[in-house]
């Protein structure tokens, strides 16, 4: 969520079909977030689609899923040279998309009731799905 607002945060003013004019801030990001108004679509549908295509026994056992979350992962998308300089379509510098990348590191973007939103914004999207969190770092049980 931290790189949508910084992301979307600039490219929400280089697209107007947004419904945003101006450099966006970060309430007005995170409303068109969870309403599913972001640049790269609606994330949700992304999240959706992707959990409906679980990975097979063979795929797991030849190691993709390993293979995939070694690509994925912050450390090798930060070291990328494409990653790291230029521009995305929308004007956005691509070295905003990482940060740093700390536990907790949102509550100095977002406030507590804007978490709690968006909580419950995912667990709506996510009814059905099969997906499920586990508590948090710190939840009592």
């Amino acid at each position: 969520m931290d790189g949508v607002l910084h992301t979307d945060g600039l490219a929400v003013a280089a697209a107007p079909a947004a419904g945003a004019v101006g450099e966006a801030n970060a309430e007005q990001v995170f409303d068109l977030f969870c309403d599913g108004r972001s640049v790269v679509g609606p994330q949700w549908h992304h999240v959706r689609e992707f959990l409906r295509c679980p990975f097979t026994a063979d795929e797991v056992a030849a190691g993709v899923v390993d293979a995939i979350v070694d690509v994925c992962s912050i450390d090798e998308l930060k070291n990328m040279q494409a990653k790291k300089t230029g521009v995305t379509d929308l004007a956005v510098r691509k070295e905003t998309f990482f940060r740093r990348g700390v536990a907790g590191e949102w509550s100095n973007h977002i406030s507590s009731e804007m978490a709690s939103r968006l909580d419950r914004v995912v667990e709506d999207v996510l009814r059905g799905s099969g997906f499920t969190f586990g508590a948090a770092v710190g939840d009592s049980e």
